[in-house]
């Protein structure tokens, strides 16, 4: 028997300055016992849910019958004082989640400036050879690579052909998919009357976002086809070659009590066919190993082929826990094996000049996952001594379910500031990059990376690097500790040599009062040797044999897609040969 303590919802946002859409339950003892028989529960369900396929035009109909066209300009893709490439663009809307009419006047009623303001913006972002797509709580948008915007939408708009009525939305999740070149985003649709949830799920019919979409509306509360009395909060969302994977925490939805994490496996195939129909297999009363129950497990983008679908969590106080599914959509068997990594504490909100407020740093909570070269990487927010720190894990799966084995563990710490809300990417050679916010109080809330290469002592990251800084103190919607985060977003581009990293800072132009947010893509390390894609310093045979290996089908720059198109053609066998028995630099 383990009783679970310390669990934050976090599925809520504000409009400044101070309406709550959902509550927020204070940090204590909100969790039930869960006794061992009752754990790792599972069913399958065949499903027809609330299913349209549309495009852009469609969007943006709705969007202009509704009033929710975008009117704010957008800064063109610029360089800064240190030479990197940036992007700066507001993400705000006059209803940003409209609720339609019944809610409307309120959301009006705390319009600031004309636009009202979400807190706190949770960022994603995904990208693809052509395009970069990013979320907030406010807004989903599409980019070229130069910076260019081609497509801005509200929740409200993209969803409004299957989101329930009387719905506002919170923690949209975006990926992109190499494997089979498609975007897919979710978010959680949450009536307020009740608290029944659903997960808003959509796929791209390409790498170019502004297009066809498939669209649903999958009933979270759901276990299998079965109705249960909890709503789902803080979800996560991975992709392999078989499935997307829905995680979340699951509370009561009359008493808040953390009740247990769900993974909901979805076929990704059903899913890039749009089909009309869906088949899906829920976990429940999920545990770690010790019989503890789980909380924020995170699945894992996954690059390659994967004898299982890996997913990772990080319990209270001193171990890491890797979970793997076993044939997903067929037994969907679970496994799992935690590490003791040493113990970490809760971290505690952030400090920034001129005193209160402080930023949450909400817990100690895993953020994200991937899956590359046999391995697991995640992060979290840790407290040492006074200040929030981050710490950062690889797991090697090989013998996975035997075993898991740390391969390392670091920390990215300063005893006078504050590190928070990391999210982590890797490339195919090995490379981590890992982007985040730090604050002190002598530093405003700013966006960094760090990053560790391969040749790196294990754990051991590089310099910090300021993305941008922040330049005022944040106000939020008010109070001793305001809303930051809840997450962050880091990808690998699929040149497999460039990172892009999305986060918030605090507003200038509002005194603090809400965000910003910036995109940032970096290179580290050597620049790329084209065509080594075994990386033994030449462009040979082995190559060569690599490339043709995989021609004909998906691939990224390790299996011989040179050209970044997601497959492996005459286009790459020509770029191939004309550098074959080059040496790297």
């Amino acid at each position: 028997m383990h009783a679970f303590a310390t669990s934050r919802l976090r599925g809520c946002w504000w409009i400044v300055p101070a309406l709550a859409m959902c509550a927020v339950v204070a940090r204590g003892q909100v969790g039930q016992t869960i006794s061992p028989a009752d754990a790792d529960q599972k069913a399958r369900a065949t499903v027809s849910p609330p299913m349209v396929i549309e495009d852009d035009a469609a969007v943006l109909e709705r969007e202009r019958n509704l009033g929710l066209i975008d009117v704010v300009t957008y800064p063109p893709l610029r360089q800064d004082n240190v030479g990197l490439p940036q992007l700066q663009h507001w993400l705000v809307d006059p209803h940003a989640d409209d609720t339609g009419p019944a809610t409307r006047d309120l959301l009006e009623g705390w319009n600031a400036g004309g636009s009202s303001q979400v807190i706190p913006p949770d960022c994603g972002i995904a990208v693809s050879p052509t395009h970069v797509v990013v979320t907030t709580n406010a807004k989903l948008k599409f980019f070229d690579r130069t910076g260019a915007q081609t497509g801005s939408f509200s929740w409200s708009s993209f969803f409004g052909g299957v989101r329930p009525s009387n719905t506002f939305t919170s923690d949209p999740k975006v990926l992109y998919d190499p494997d089979s070149g498609r975007f897919f985003v979710m978010i959680v649709a949450i009536r307020g009357s009740d608290f029944k949830t659903w997960y808003l799920v959509a796929v791209s019919d390409d790498a170019n976002p502004s297009g066809t979409w498939a669209k649903y509306a999958l009933d979270s509360t759901l276990n299998g086809q079965n109705s249960t009395n909890n709503w789902s909060d803080y979800p996560g969302f991975g992709v392999d070659s078989q499935t997307v994977l829905i995680t979340a925490n699951m509370f009561s939805r009359t008493t808040g009590a953390y009740r247990y994490v769900k993974i909901r496996i979805l076929n990704k195939q059903e899913l890039i066919n749009f089909a009309a129909t869906l088949t899906w297999t829920d976990i429940w009363n999920v545990t770690d190993p010790d019989g503890g129950v789980a909380f924020t497990i995170q699945p894992a983008q996954h690059y390659g082929a994967n004898p299982f679908t890996f997913l990772a969590d990080t319990n209270p106080s001193s171990k890491v826990t890797v979970f793997g599914i076993q044939d997903p959509l067929g037994s969907a068997t679970l496994f799992k094996k935690s590490r003791n990594v040493g113990n970490y504490n809760q971290p505690p909100a952030a400090e920034q000049p001129g005193g209160s407020p402080r930023l949450d740093t909400i817990d100690n909570r895993t953020y994200n996952a991937v899956w590359r070269n046999n391995s697991i990487y995640f992060a979290h927010t840790v407290g040492a001594s006074s200040q929030a720190a981050i710490q950062w894990y690889e797991v090697d799966t090989t013998d996975f379910p035997n075993s898991a084995t740390l391969v390392q563990n670091g920390s990215i710490a300063d005893p006078a500031a504050n590190h928070f809300f990391p999210t982590i990417a890797v490339n195919a050679s090995g490379t981590v990059a890992i982007g985040f916010c730090r604050s002190s109080t002598s530093e405003f809330a700013s966006i960094y990376y760090a990053a560790h290469m391969p040749a790196d002592p294990a754990g051991q990251v590089g310099p910090l690097t300021l993305i941008h800084a922040g330049t005022v103190h944040y106000s939020g919607e008010g109070g001793s500790v305001v809303r930051w985060g809840d997450y962050s977003g880091t990808v690998v581009d699929p040149d497999d040599q460039t990172f892009w990293h999305f986060n918030e800072y605090p507003n200038p132009n509002n005194n603090g009062a809400g965000w910003r947010v910036w995109v940032q893509h970096f290179s580290v390390g050597a620049p790329p040797c084209p065509g080594d894609f075994n990386s033994d310093g030449v462009v040979d045979i082995g190559d060569l044999s690599i490339l043709l290996g995989n021609f004909g089908g998906a691939g990224g720059p390790a299996d011989g897609d040179m050209d970044g198109d997601g497959d492996v053609d005459l286009t790459d066998l020509a770029s191939l040969l004309a550098v074959f028995g080059t040496p790297c630099p």
